[in-house]
């Protein structure tokens, strides 16, 4: 990690410390604790910072999944735990120029409510709302439908959020989010198509809103891998002198790109997923038998009847699957240091029963999530008067979904890193999170209880429990935030020694995959509260950040 690291003036643990002090220096002045400090961000073990082995590629993924199984999150914590860092008061100045963050979404994106950072968007009295808002409500643009299955018009205002970070007059960061809108395919797809249409929405931004700043796209989750894909395509338009006026423009301003929980070397839960090694493989088994069923209606009258029939036992099987399943088995069949999983995961459930203080967790981990995303995007009301058309939707959808899944793998993000260049002097970025570790034995960990982890919320329970366990069995690793695990959502310039950039690593959060960008992302009926990890003080200490480079 030294050499990309050197080149950017801070070693990954002068990096990690220097983001560290300016966090630590903005929850302060938000009104955080000392304690609640180091709840929401842990340190990284020196150890940590490099690379266990010479070897490169999936051959050093292999090697990281044996030196970070016996670390507890616990650990990383107590690593930081009163080792407070001088506050440095000169972080709160927001600078003269600030900079402009730029928000791609993650997988699945679509089909959650709020958007990413929703808390910066909301504030309509923000500076750069404000000045902007009317203009990107009076710009037209286009998005896709999959129920129209064809594009339809919107406002710019409608598929882009916008907010900043103000102090008085000034600002620590404008916020530009790309929102994909439910059932747009824009989080879902091929690499190349998403950028297709980010690309072009991009450059209509930037004609629109004229701002003198450097730009800075946060990749969140797989939005990384949809980020590190635009810049590339547009530094090859750039070299072959192809790229249009406009989006050089805006092109030319970008300065780095974060990985916020973001996918630089894949997740081997989505290669389980997509082999059959894994609680939601089930979900897609049936999705790919059912959209292999379907047939639209032919014109022939003689014909439709006997389609109609085969579609309608088709339709049953699939709604009866997805409706009606029992519960998948937490990580079925796997083992962690000669512990089985699913017991591992049934006594966490006792404990927390036994606690009446937190509802104990769902089995159903990413399955039930994904469920509610089908149910949401998919409306079988209309199947009478659009019957070929939900078919081909159905069917598209499932294709995206599958294509998205093959974009997370280990082995795809190996090619993509073999064969993609990026500009020379971008800077990459990386911050990571974790969950709090299994119980194990009869211990429960000192971290179950911390805010960030939100162990009340739905997202928790219903979904991300599970998920931690599904991750823990493919990566072997109790150090994930139930998506991803730290080594693969960092970048190491040992994966790939011909493709070395500049790095900062920014350290790992106290808290889940989702709370790092969301309040919720499982709508709470039960209204028992949203996760409270401070996003936009998150978002300043990175702006902080890039300003004292």
């Amino acid at each position: 990690m030294e050499g990309a690291s050197r080149r950017s003036g801070l070693s990954s643990v002068e990096s990690e410390e220097r983001f560290r002090q300016i966090f630590f220096t903005h929850l302060e002045s938000d009104g955080f604790s000392e304690a609640d400090a180091y709840r929401l961000i842990f340190k990284t073990p020196d150890p940590f910072h490099r690379a266990p082995t010479g070897l490169h590629g999936l051959d050093l993924l292999r090697s990281f999944r044996e030196s970070y199984q016996r670390q507890l999150p616990y650990s990383w914590y107590f690593e930081g735990l009163n080792r407070k860092p001088e506050s440095d008061r000169r972080c709160l100045q927001a600078p003269e120029r600030p900079v402009t963050f730029v928000v791609i979404p993650g997988i699945f994106g679509e089909f959650i409510q709020p958007v990413p950072f929703q808390s910066v968007v909301d504030r309509k009295d923000s500076h750069f709302s404000r000045k902007w808002q009317a203009s990107l409500e009076a710009t037209p643009d286009r998005v896709y439908s999959l129920l129209e299955l064809s594009e339809v018009p919107c406002s710019l205002a409608e598929v882009v959020k916008i907010g900043s970070l103000d102090q008085a007059e000034r600002s620590f960061a404008n916020v530009i989010i790309l929102r994909a809108r439910s059932g747009s395919l824009e989080s879902l797809g091929t690499l190349a198509s998403n950028v297709d249409v980010y690309e072009r929405r991009l450059t209509k931004i930037f004609e629109v809103i004229a701002e003198d700043t450097d730009i800075y796209i946060i990749g969140y989750s797989r939005g990384l891998p949809v980020a590190l894909e635009l810049v590339s395509r547009l530094h090859e338009q750039m070299k072959s002198g192809v790229i249009s006026p406009a989006t050089q423009a805006w092109f030319e301003k970008v300065r780095g790109v974060v990985g916020l929980g973001g996918v630089f070397y894949g997740a081997n839960f989505a290669h389980d997923v997509l082999t059959g090694q894994s609680a939601t493989s089930q979900l897609l088994r049936l999705l790919s038998e059912t959209s292999a069923k379907l047939t639209p209606l032919p014109k022939d009258a003689a014909k439709k009847s006997l389609f109609l029939a085969e579609n309608a036992r088709t339709w049953a099987h699939f709604v009866k699957g997805i409706s009606g399943a029992g519960p998948p088995k937490v990580a079925a069949g796997r083992t962690f240091l000669q512990m089985d999983l699913h017991e591992m995961f049934a006594r966490e459930s006792k404990t927390r029963i036994l606690d009446r203080d937190v509802p104990p967790p769902s089995q159903w981990g990413i399955f039930a999530l994904v469920n509610t995303f089908l149910l949401n995007s998919f409306n079988l009301r209309q199947l009478v008067s659009r019957y070929n058309e939900n078919i081909q939707a159905f069917q598209k959808l499932v294709e995206a979904v599958m294509a998205g899944l093959d974009t997370l793998t280990p082995e795809s993000r190996d090619a993509w890193w073999r064969s993609h260049e990026l500009p020379k002097d971008l800077v990459l970025f990386s911050l990571t999170g974790t969950m709090p570790e299994a119980y194990l034995d009869d211990y429960e960990s000192p971290l179950s209880r911390f805010a960030g982890f939100g162990v009340k919320t739905s997202d928790y329970n219903v979904s991300l429990r599970a998920s931690y366990y599904d991750v823990l069995s493919s990566e072997n690793t109790l150090i994930n935030d139930s998506q991803m695990s730290h080594y693969c959502s960092r970048y190491w310039e040992e994966m790939h020694p011909e493709h070395s950039y500049a790095h900062h690593y920014l350290g790992v959060l106290g808290t889940h995959h989702w709370g790092m960008a969301f309040p919720f992302a499982i709508k709470d009926v039960a209204r028992v509260g949203v996760n409270s990890f401070p996003r936009s003080t998150l978002l300043k200490s990175m702006a902080s950040f890039i300003s004292s480079l």
